[in-house]
C-alpha cells in the first residue's frame, strides 16, 4: 500500500521528476498566502521524515524545481517555506538547514548556487558570498 509520504518521497527524491515537480510548485502558487504556507508546512514536515540518505536527494531535487520556477514565483516560495520553517523546532530548522547546506556545497553548479541566493536569504548571510556573486 503507497502512503501520502510514499508518494511525497517518490517524487521528491527522484531527479527524473524534477519538471513534474516544479509543475506541483506552480499549483501550489494558486494558493492564498495561509494554504500555501501550510502546504509548504507539511512538505517541510515530510522532508525531515526522510532518512538522511534520502532526504539529500530529495533537498536536491526541491531546489532544483525551485530553479525551474520564474523568479517571483520562486521568490513567494522561498518566503513561504521560510514562514513554514519558522513553525519547526530549533533540531528540525538544523537538520533542514544541514541538509539544504550539503546540497548547496557538494551538488549545484556555481550557476545555480549564484540563482539560489538570490532567492535565500539565509545562504548570502551564511556564506558571506556578496563578492563572489558579483562576479
Amino acid at each position: 500500500m503507497t502512503t501520502s509520504l510514499d508518494s511525497r518521497v517518490s517524487t521528491m527524491a527522484s531527479p527524473i521528476t524534477t519538471g513534474s515537480l516544479a509543475d506541483r510548485y506552480y499549483d501550489l502558487l494558486r494558493l492564498d498566502t495561509s494554504a500555501l504556507d501550510a502546504e509548504q508546512h507539511q512538505l517541510l514536515l515530510d522532508e525531515l521524515e526522510l532518512p538522511d540518505a534520502v532526504r539529500y536527494p530529495a533537498t536536491l531535487a526541491r531546489l532544483r524545481a525551485w530553479l525551474e520556477l520564474d523568479g517571483d514565483d520562486v521568490r513567494v516560495l522561498a518566503a513561504s517555506w521560510e514562514r513554514a520553517a519558522a513553525y519547526l523546532s530549533h533540531d528540525q530548522r538544523m537538520r533542514l538547514r544541514e541538509a539544504e547546506r550539503s546540497v548547496l556545497m557538494n551538488s549545484l553548479t556555481f550557476d545555480e548556487f549564484r540563482a539560489l541566493v538570490a532567492v535565500l536569504p539565509w545562504v548570502e548571510e551564511e556564506f558571506n558570498v556578496r563578492e563572489l556573486i558579483a562576479a
